[in-house]
């Protein structure tokens, strides 16, 4: 097995080259996860992307039989 070496952010004049993500991290209880519908097992968040205003496209993936599944939700920011 090939080992990887991780690399920090080019800097030029003190500012990172790289965009900075931004983490949203919502309460554990508002994320309501699915059970699967192949193997009936809870399935993990795999990926949040803006969907239209007011709503998130939230990706789902099981992690015993690899089934995925994405979903359109409305969130509150107040």
């Amino acid at each position: 097995m090939r080992k990887r070496l991780a690399r920090a952010p080019a800097y030029v004049y003190g500012v990172a080259l790289m965009p900075r993500s931004q983490v949203f991290d919502p309460p554990f209880k508002e994320i309501n996860r699915p059970a699967c519908p192949k193997c009936g097992m809870p399935m993990w968040l795999a990926h949040v992307a803006p969907d239209k205003p007011g709503f998130d496209k939230r990706t789902f993936e099981c992690p015993v039989c690899e089934h995925s599944e994405a979903v359109v939700v409305a969130y509150n920011l107040s």
